[in-house]
């Protein structure tokens, strides 16, 4: 049994700064906590990423590796001599796709070695992931821990089932069946495909999808988020639970215990009057009028294929959304761009009614009258804070993730309109959606202010386990 004055150790896993915000959340809140020691493990770089560099040596958090720089990906040419680049360029391309496969399946030897080398050195008590994606290494990082005796646990941060994977890949050449690789992968491992909009979509390029399987890294359903070897799952709510049943995740492995956000909001509620007040003060915006909070979209017009979108430029998708904010008659505007995005960025946006966040999403959403999002996870926070939603799905992606009383979905630039504008402008109506939704809200989130105490809970369970 863990002695329980012993400081339990966690290894905290990030590829994104998405992934970042919501871990950082659960550092922070543990670290108040007698016993936790935090360290981070990048697993790559991404934008901003000094940021977080930043706030982890603020706080005195570890971080590995000591130098956070790209992982070492090695191309199939570059496993050769140069002399013999020119055999390459005349092999057949079959050839080409199953020696691409051997490259990729030691580049997989390699990483999980390397892994296990920089877990077993740390000695982390637990292992804490935002996810597990076959498109990462993060099965690599739970199996390096398994080597090592350390339990892991996913601390989900968002929604994410098979739909979103499909829509991302849809236009994706590498994943479709042109090559004769994939056709080949998809009849031999028929987990890995799904049809999707008349389509048939491998999850992982036939290449990748082979060095998996000769690797043994493969899960059961590459298609199910999280469907892998992590010893736990936290779950936010009753519906995250249900959703994640029906994506096909087996119950014994997940927990209720909300997030750390849950926790932020409940704080939030609770000092919701003197928070208002203080925002609108700091901001500079009219105290009495009502308030708007919103999550700009992040850029999906370029490398997602989203032909479909009505906007042909990103800086003419946000004018139109900020101008339709901007419209509604005694209502101020807090825009809380997406996290990988620097909010100086958006400065030119403000006006005497619209400003930039200074903080996040969940801080905010505590004090609005109106959340407006687009297919965003967090718009989940707001209904669990009784907050009706206008939910713009400006790239059509017609996700069914939010489909709730007080939810209001649009997918056009006139429904939009119209709806902010019947929010805003007839108080009736936006009093009544705010019902609606405070009748479900409790399905999607506990917001008691104990999910960390129920993760502290979790993870010194989990760390009892090693012993």
């Amino acid at each position: 049994m863990l002695d329980a004055s012993r400081t339990t150790r966690m290894l905290l896993a990030a590829y994104s700064r998405a992934h970042f915000r919501e871990l950082f959340r659960l550092a922070e809140l543990l670290d108040k906590s007698p016993g936790f020691s935090c360290t981070f493990y990048f697993g790559r770089r991404y934008e901003l990423i000094d940021l977080d560099l930043d706030s982890c040596r603020n706080l005195g958090f570890g971080i590995l590796p000591e130098s956070v720089e790209e992982p070492e990906r090695r191309t199939t040419e570059g496993e050769f001599a140069t002399q013999t680049k020119a055999v390459w360029r005349w092999l057949p391309s079959g050839a080409k796709e199953l020696l691409k496969a051997i490259a990729y399946r030691r580049d997989y030897r390699r990483r999980l070695e390397s892994l296990d080398a920089m877990v077993g050195a740390h000695g982390a008590d637990v292992i804490v992931l935002p996810e597990d994606n076959v498109a990462s290494d993060t099965s690599l990082l739970i199996r390096a821990g398994h080597r090592n005796g350390i339990p892991s646990l996913i601390v989900p941060f968002t929604i994410a089932g098979p739909l979103e994977a499909l829509e991302a890949l849809w236009d994706v050449r590498e994943h479709q069946m042109d090559y004769r690789l994939n056709r080949v992968i998809g009849w031999l491992f028929p987990e890995w495909v799904r049809c999707h909009r008349g389509r048939r979509l491998l999850r992982l390029p036939g290449c990748r999808v082979l060095s998996q399987k000769l690797s043994g890294f493969a899960p059961s359903d590459p298609w199910v988020p999280n469907d892998g070897c992590a010893d736990a799952i936290a779950v936010e709510s009753k519906r995250l639970l249900a959703c994640n049943l029906n994506c096909g995740l087996k119950p014994g492995r997940m927990r209720i215990t909300g997030t750390p956000v849950d926790d932020v909001l409940a704080d939030g509620l609770r000092k919701r009057e003197a928070l208002r007040a203080q925002t609108m003060n700091d901001y500079g915006l009219d105290p009495t009028r009502r308030v708007i909070v919103s999550a700009l979209p992040p850029n999906q017009l370029i490398g997602f294929g989203r032909p479909v979108c009505e906007f042909k430029s990103y800086d003419a998708l946000v004018a139109f959304w900020v101008a339709t904010l901007r419209a509604a008659e005694g209502f101020n505007t807090i825009l809380c761009p997406h996290p990988r995005v620097n909010p100086q960025e958006y400065r030119h946006l403000e006006s005497d009614t619209v400003r930039i966040s200074r903080s996040e999403a969940a801080r905010e959403i505590p004090i609005c009258d109106l959340y407006v999002a687009s297919i965003s996870s967090t718009i989940r926070w707001a209904v669990a804070c009784g907050k009706p939603v206008i939910n713009y799905d400006v790239y059509l992606y017609r996700y069914d993730d939010f489909e709730t009383p007080g939810t209001v979905t649009v997918e056009s630039r006139e429904a939009f309109q119209s709806a902010v504008q019947q929010m805003t402008g007839e108080p009736d109506a936006l009093l009544e959606l705010t019902k609606k939704q405070q009748g479900v809200m409790g399905e999607w989130a506990n917001l008691d202010g104990k999910a960390v105490s129920r993760l502290e809970a979790l993870i010194r369970e989990l760390a009892t386990c090693r012993e």
